[in-house]
């Protein structure tokens, strides 16, 4: 075990709690779950001791044989390098966090032929269609998030012809690059949200869907593939709001979500229950994700949206997942199992985190019933969580 690992814990915090550990990265803005054994372990690496010592100590401590000690210390730090990938990962691909400017755009967007606002969380965007940009086949996915006052921090995005594609940019510099029209709502719909997630006074942003009926809101953290986006779908069809199907913010103290209120993304080949119950989705325009994936929109008046201003008290936590061919069932699972899945999903915003902000994360998770959720069929889910939205 190199002592060339020591150091790499400086910007880590360890909190520890009543029957659990929680790490704070703050170079990454990431929480981790530990449990109370590897809190130890943690607790020593943050005083600045080598490996090499804690795990000397932790032999005396607990009486271990110091070979089985020096593991305990390596499947540590190896736990940490696999945390690392996963928010880089997760940073790469759907995550949240601050951008820097991208490259200066090397020339001035003309006038604009078009010019729409649009309300999320906190921000207003007022998007300017240059000549020949197709807005037609970008403005009915956005349309519903019209507004007419500029209240809350604006951004003036422009979309203009660039080379053979299109460029989406914001105070002269560019964002984002697209080589297709079919790609444009993709894209803009991922900047809306960064930006807005960014510029919200929210506590973090979640990796999860969020519906609410009846002023149950039920929370389906997941990373993306675990097919929460499909079952936000089916509970939205079955008469639930949507409050995001992809992304939410949590706000601090009373720990509530605020919505992400976009329409929600159905892929191209989306399961029959959907076909049946959305019967116009054959319909609609066809849009390419950044990741070639062909997708659907679906905006109301087919679904109920919730307003970006409102509000809702997470009454259940629910992790799904999607397994073919198996048995659909709902099953509890423990807090410390609960905290660890939603920091999996869990991207702190502003500065920091301090200990009262942990603390009340993980009392909030302890209050809330949590499930793991396995799909086989949709409707039996659906089945299933209707009863809490009764």
């Amino acid at each position: 075990m190199p002592d060339s690992d020591f150091g790499t814990f400086d910007a880590v915090s360890v909190h520890l709690l009543e029957d659990a550990a929680v790490l704070y990265d703050r170079s990454r803005r990431s929480l981790f779950a530990a449990n109370m054994n590897a809190a130890t372990i943690w607790l020593g690496l943050e005083q600045k001791v080598r490996p090499r010592e804690v795990a000397e100590a932790l032999a005396e401590e607990f009486g271990i044989e110091r070979g089985i000690a020096r593991q305990h210390v390596a499947s540590t730090l190896l736990q940490w390098r696999r945390w690392c990938r996963e928010a880089a990962l997760r940073d790469a691909s759907g995550g949240v966090g601050p951008r820097g400017r991208g490259q200066c755009l090397p020339f001035s967007p003309a006038a604009p032929a078009e010019r729409h606002t649009y309300r999320l969380l906190d921000t207003v965007f007022a998007i300017q269609y240059g000549h020949n940009v197709p807005h037609w086949s970008v403005r009915p996915v956005f349309e519903y998030l019209g507004c007419d006052t500029a209240a809350g921090t604006e951004r003036v995005i422009d979309i203009v012809r660039f080379g053979e594609g299109f460029a989406i940019a914001e105070s002269g510099y560019l964002h984002r690059k697209c080589a297709a029209a079919s790609q444009l709502a993709s894209v803009m719909r991922d900047l809306m949200t960064e930006s807005a997630i960014n510029d919200s006074r929210g506590l973090a942003a979640l990796q999860a869907a969020a519906v609410e009926r009846n002023g149950t809101c039920i929370l389906m953290p997941g990373k993306p593939g675990v097919g929460k986006s499909c079952l936000a779908a089916a509970l939205a069809a079955d008469g639930f709001t949507l409050l995001g199907d992809e992304n939410v913010v949590l706000s601090g103290g009373e720990h509530s979500i605020r919505p992400l209120p976009f329409g929600l993304c159905i892929k191209d080949s989306p399961p029959a229950m959907l076909w049946d119950r959305f019967p116009g989705l054959a319909e609609r325009a066809v849009h390419m994700r950044p990741d070639g994936t062909h997708v659907h929109y679906l905006t109301p008046p087919e679904i109920a949206i919730a307003p970006a201003a409102h509000r809702a008290r997470v009454e259940r936590i629910v992790f799904p997942r999607y397994f073919p061919g198996g048995e659909t069932e709902l099953i509890p699972i423990g807090n410390g199992n609960a905290l660890q899945r939603m920091l999996s999903c869990f991207s702190p915003l502003g500065d920091s985190m301090n200990r009262r902000d942990i603390e009340a994360l993980v009392a909030w998770v302890a209050a809330t019933p949590c499930y793991a959720l396995h799909v086989s069929s949709l409707c039996e889910a659906v089945r299933i969580l209707r009863r809490f939205g009764t």
